[in-house]
């Protein structure tokens, strides 16, 4: 009797299997399992009273990606609404495809959900043809105790059984990332009660209580997690997320980890600022992982040529609903090639002036001396975008565009820069954005907002700081609640006094210092120059440091308050004849870092690493910031030892979780500095 129950259980699963592998997922609400399903340890049960569901929400343009969507409810209930298919249909809106998973009920077999998941992954996974999907970019989400099960499947997974007679059992059930809001993690202190007894039962073993306490499951394969919790949520403390994130970070994920201030559980009812704060956040985060392409772009080539002995593409393309503009229109980007053809190149992102478009941006490179800042290097790729094609459709944005939110033009530039990266295999952590004139306000304006994309900026004669300014809500405007910015990159700007579009570049120092955000400057009375002969002229130092060595996956310091600092001629000093520069004369690197420490060498150029009119300092007194930390996590008030050469003192971290040792002396002899956490 039995071997005929397990014949069956066999055939039945196989018959299923083969039918979802081949049939497309629509959406209707589809069973995952057959006629009988697992329930653990190898023991099935009969379905026809208990099942589990998908629900496939597909967007009108999907771009590849997707979340399996675990709604919340103590593992008593579920809350398919505001967790589930509401979910699913602000995916869309991203071009993200949600599959909301209505899970069996534990009621003490504790197996089930994770089962489910898996199943629901799988699945996903399976029919990803036919869903538009990249079987790489499957991704599991969850909410209050469905937060629990999606940790519980980014910590419990396999790569599938090749020779499984069931097809789907053959595909990873690995969630290649993961976003858990207020979710339960541990099963321990400060777990939720409700959802510990419903999956674990009155009397769980130390043994289940360690399997389903998540925080204790990471290691370093565990796929990249945000997270997103209030401060003030009383049912699922705080606490569930905080102790995830430090595991996660001690192990070297990739994760980020979001406290909102208020909001409680479910964050005032799935609306509001802290409820929106999460979703954009998490969304920037995607981003930075290219786990949303930055929006589909679906570029066809018009030609393949050659330039100056360089390979020339030259795309055309759609705009995408999701850039928000108000009539369709169609963009050009061009792509150079590097003159030797390898694996994982840089990529050098050129911005142009009001006065040019894409392909006369090009052509300046044929000869030295026209807007040299448009010339890539030999070993990059470059990427030439354009923003003449249609009207008003300028860089900076600021006049149709005000305040944080990003303009078409900014989502169409990020989304061409990802798909750049994705397709022709680009080393992430060498994404260069740079701009002449209206082209360098755009080079400030979207890559100091986008630090999880460009390592570096350099804008050269910036029209104007109104841009930046805006999206960065520098000045007396207030950061949103809820809402952080990645690291910023390196920003190198070269300004001159006596140009016009100068203007504002006083306050734009200003909150770069503020923000202890990362600055080079150089100035002087060069205009609105773009040759790099002339203006070295005036200023020889703006192009002394290499900014294209900048990685993004390296720690970096910030300098401020320099008592090398020059004075800025903005605003009453525009007839000065004098140059200037701030910061030109700082470096670092040996840089190692691990999740409790960091270490790097901080010195001052000398006169015969740089040569210049400027008098070159021997020693320096400055503030130094840690920004871009890979490893280390620091917290909001946690206590720091640090050691520079003889000097030695303690350091709190403040509000944001940022480092700033002040008063350093940095001379042209390099000392180490070491920061340690406080045991």
């Amino acid at each position: 009797m039995k071997s005929l129950l397990a014949y069956l259980i066999c055939f039945y699963s196989l018959l299923f299997g083969e039918a979802v592998l081949h049939a497309q997922l629509g959406d209707d609400r589809t069973a995952i399992w057959s006629d009988v399903a697992p329930i653990g340890n190898g023991v099935m049960e009969v379905t026809k009273d208990s099942n589990a569901f998908i629900t496939v929400h597909r967007p009108v343009e999907p771009n590849g990606a997707a979340f399996v969507i675990c709604p919340g409810g103590g593992y008593g209930g579920l809350v398919v609404g505001g967790e589930g298919h509401g979910i699913a249909k602000w995916l869309n809106k991203h071009g993200i495809t949600g599959v909301v998973l209505e899970y069996r009920l534990p009621r003490g077999r504790h197996a089930v959900p994770l089962l489910d998941a898996q199943r629901a992954i799988r699945l996903v996974r399976a029919n990803s043809d036919d869903l538009q999907l990249d079987k790489q970019r499957i991704g599991i989400m969850g909410f209050s105790a469905g937060g629990h099960l999606a940790s519980t499947a980014l910590t419990h997974f396999d790569e599938g059984e090749s020779e499984s007679e069931d097809p789907i059992d053959r595909f990873s059930c690995r969630p290649d990332f993961g976003i858990l809001v207020y979710p339960v993690v541990t099963m321990r202190e400060g777990t939720h009660g409700g959802s510990k007894l419903n999956l674990l039962g009155e009397n769980p073993t130390s043994e289940l209580l360690g399997r389903y306490s998540n925080e204790e499951q990471v290691t370093t394969n565990t796929p990249p997690i945000f997270l997103a919790h209030a401060k003030d949520d009383r049912p699922v403390p705080p606490q569930n997320s905080r102790q995830m994130f430090a595991s996660l970070q001690e192990h070297g994920v990739t994760s980020e980890y979001l406290e909102l201030p208020s909001g409680g559980h479910g964050l005032n009812g799935y609306q509001g600022p802290m409820w929106d704060a999460w979703q954009t956040r998490s969304l920037e985060w995607l981003r930075g992982l290219d786990a949303d392409q930055g929006e589909l772009l679906k570029p066809n080539k018009k030609s393949d040529a050659d330039f100056l002995g360089r390979r020339l593409q030259a795309y055309e393309h759609a705009s995408e609903l999701a850039w928000g503009y108000e009539q369709p229109q169609r963009d050009s980007f061009l792509v150079l090639h590097p003159r030797e053809s390898s694996e994982s190149r840089p990529l050098y992102v050129v911005l142009h002036s009001a006065g040019h478009d894409v392909r006369s941006a090009l052509e300046c490179t044929q000869s030295k001396g026209n807007h040299d800042i448009y010339h890539s290097p030999d070993d990059h790729f470059a990427l030439y975008l354009d923003c003449r094609a249609n009207r008003g459709d300028w860089w900076w944005g600021i006049q149709m565009s005000k305040g944080g939110e990003l303009s078409p033009t900014e989502k169409r530039v990020v989304a061409t820069v990802r798909w750049v990266i994705q397709h022709y295999g680009i080393d992430r952590n060498r994404v260069y954005l740079c701009g002449n004139s209206m082209g360098g306000s755009g080079a400030l304006g979207i890559g100091i907002r986008h630090g999880d994309l460009f390592a570096a900026i350099k804008a050269n004669v910036p029209a104007g700081i109104e841009h930046v300014s805006s999206r960065m809500y520098f000045g007396d405007q207030e950061v949103p609640v809820g809402l952080t910015f990645p690291d910023p990159p390196i920003v190198l700007d070269y300004s001159a006094q006596n140009d016009g579009w100068s203007k504002g570049h006083d306050q734009f120092a200003k909150a770069m210092r503020q923000r202890r955000y990362p600055l080079m400057m150089y100035w002087g009375p060069f205009g609105h120059a773009n040759n790099h002969e002339n203006i070295l002229k005036v200023n020889d130092l703006i192009n002394s440091f290499d900014w294209l060595e900048v990685r993004k996956n390296q720690a970096y310091p910030v300098f401020t308050d320099a008592s090398t600092d020059d004075e800025l001629p903005w605003p009453n000093q525009l007839e000065s004849r004098e140059a200037g520069q701030i910061n030109a004369f700082f470096r670092w690197g040996g840089i190692k870092e691990k999740h409790d420490a960091i270490e790097m060498q901080l010195w001052l150029v000398d006169a015969k690493q740089v040569k210049t009119q400027f008098d070159v300092p021997r020693s320096a007194q400055v503030d130094c910031t840690l920004r871009r930390l890979q490893s280390m996590k620091v917290s909001p008030g946690s206590r720091w030892i640090w050691e520079f050469g003889t000097e030695t003192g303690v350091v709190e971290a403040d509000g944001s979780g940022c480092l700033t040792i002040r008063g350093l002396v940095v001379e042209t002899q390099s000392h180490l500095l070491t920061v340690k956490a406080v045991k």
